[in-house]
């Protein structure tokens, strides 16, 4: 235990420490964590007034128990899509684990200090979904303090079962998969699954729902028997899950608090199946995880030759970029698949519904010409601004970005090559979003052009910002290519600014209905401006910041 102790400790030191540079406290991290806890905060509030309308609406047919299962459904969700990638690169694909292999620390100390740490991040899930969803019950409902007690156990025990069973699977796969030995080709691949997974398990839980409302009838009863008969639509998605919402429920009886043990001891007993699976296969698919193969090439004269061609600078070291975002599994996931799959995204929920195509299709006939302009315009600046990889163009150098200062290529070249990568990719999402257009919405091709060709200027814009946010901020130091990019705050910075500016350029056109050459005009005027000053800033400001940044 005491080795426990000392372990998470370390852990938690060394993510605590990533708040400091050079022994300081990072003064620009806690501002940017600041400025987005604030920028949440209008969020929240709308989220807590949406729940008390809720509890509201539920209280009235008997069913207001249904804000705490759902809640609990929700985050359990979360915590399992989630906790899979933390689990991969905490357990697997960290650099401490040829560190720890050797040092007397018995197995289950090693398993239980990771999973405590992968278990740490997911409780910021959990405090975003399950703390307003409790809360506002409780304070409604007039619950005693006991229920107040058992909401604060929930909130810690809970994320355990979801994690528990996303760890076996993960640990399964790596111990009896041969893919597991290829560290990228792994990391690629079951990246690509748990997306796959993501997307089927949405697609299910909306027919799902789907199947419920079809069968109003059945629904009926179960709304008119009251007592909260809802909560067993979703009783069965994760253990114990019903002993915990009737513990919850009925926290000031006997009944309850039985219920409640329950749950506690069916969490134990997970985590416990989840320790002996670990303790048996964890290590055996850990050993040699960090061996890197290659394979030995003999090139040709002709191979040699194409490869020695010379091209523009900017050009190649554009494609440099662009060839370590594909090439990289990190990469690949989180910069480059996002422009790929983002307009699926935003089908999904519409195509998945009853009538969903047609209901958009409707609207769309309904609206100017304009709308369907200015909506692929902020789309553009929407998938530019997360696709993450200006955002991140100089952090993803890590300890190797003492390279770009002695290469002879001038700093405002590989700005600009960086700027290019990131446009060139928001480009190829806002085209995959305009054929989807053409084809599943029958938008005019011309119409479609035009947005295509506008939305040059969204996607330069958002590159700009997101390298600029990044020479402000840069993370160089980090011990896995996960952590340069889906633990860095320049990503979500970059997201909400982006978010903004197409929110706020949407807003603007449907609220002064303006007509289709106008809106044209006016976003090329307006954006044609703002990417001017961006670009004198990155070839002023933005030089001296990338001159100055050390390792």
């Amino acid at each position: 235990m005491n080795n426990f102790i000392a372990l998470s400790r370390v852990f938690i030191k060394n993510i605590i420490n990533s708040a400091y540079k050079n022994n300081k406290l990072n003064i620009k991290t806690i501002a940017i964590v600041g400025l987005i806890i604030l920028s949440f905060l209008p969020i929240v509030i709308n989220l807590i007034r949406f729940l008390n309308y809720t509890y509201d609406v539920l209280v009235v047919i008997g069913q207001e128990g249904v804000l705490i299962s759902l809640g609990i459904v929700i985050t359990g969700l979360l915590v399992f899509f989630l906790g899979l990638f933390y689990i991969i690169s905490t357990f697997y694909f960290s650099n401490d684990i040829e560190t720890l292999l050797p040092l007397p620390l018995k197995p289950y100390e090693i398993i239980s200090a990771k999973f405590l740490i992968v278990l740490l991040y997911e409780y910021i899930t959990a405090l975003v979904i399950l703390v307003p969803s409790l809360g506002i019950y409780g304070i409604n409902s007039g619950a005693g303090i006991t229920y107040y007690i058992l909401s604060i156990i929930t909130l810690l025990l809970f994320p355990i079962v979801p994690l528990t069973l996303g760890s076996i699977i993960v640990m399964v796969v790596m111990r009896f998969s041969n893919v597991a030995k290829n560290k990228d080709l792994f990391k690629l691949v079951g990246g690509i699954t748990a997306l796959v997974i993501a997307f089927g398990v949405n697609i299910l839980i909306q027919r799902f729902m789907n199947n419920v409302f079809a069968d109003p009838e059945a629904l009926q009863n179960l709304i008119i028997e009251g007592n909260n008969s809802l909560i067993q639509l979703y009783s069965s998605v994760f253990p114990g899950l019903k002993f915990l919402v009737e513990g919850l429920l009925n926290s000031s009886t006997y009944n309850g608090i039985f219920n409640f043990i329950i749950f506690i001891a069916i969490t134990i007993v997970l985590y416990t199946i989840f320790l002996f699976i670990a303790e048996k296969i964890y290590f055996k698919g850990v050993a040699g995880i960090s061996e890197v193969g290659s394979k030995k090439k003999e090139l040709s004269k002709k191979q040699l030759e194409k490869g020695a061609v010379r091209s523009s600078v900017i050009l190649s070291y554009t494609s440099k970029e662009l060839r370590i975002l594909f090439r990289t599994p990190i990469y690949f996931l989180n910069c480059i698949l996002i422009s790929f799959i983002f307009p699926f995204i935003l089908l999904l929920p519409v195509l998945t519904q009853q009538d969903g195509l047609n209901s958009l299709l409707n609207l769309i006939n309904e609206r100017p010409q304009s709308y369907v302009v200015v909506l692929g315009f902020a789309l553009a600046i929407v998938i530019t601004s997360t696709n993450a990889i200006t955002s991140t163009s100089i952090s993803r150098e890590g300890l190797n970005y003492y390279f770009s200062k002695y290469i002879p290529v001038k700093y405002e070249i590989q700005i600009v090559s960086k700027v290019m990568s990131g446009v060139i990719m928001g480009l190829i999402g806002t085209t995959m979003l305009c054929i989807i257009a053409v084809i599943v919405l029958n938008i005019n091709i011309y119409l479609v052009l035009i947005t295509l060709i506008i939305s040059m200027l969204g996607t330069t814009f958002a590159a700009m910002i997101g390298i600029l946010i990044d020479l402000y901020n840069p993370k160089l130091i980090w011990d896995s290519e996960q952590r340069a990019v889906k633990q860095n705050l320049n990503v979500l910075f970059h997201t909400l600014i982006g978010s903004i500016f197409a929110g706020v350029t949407f807003f603007f056109v449907f609220k002064s209905n303006l007509g289709l050459l106008v809106t044209i005009t006016s976003l090329l005027f307006v954006y044609g401006i703002l990417n001017f000053a961006l670009y004198k800033i990155l070839m002023t400001l933005g030089v001296k910041l990338y001159s100055k940044i050390t390792v």
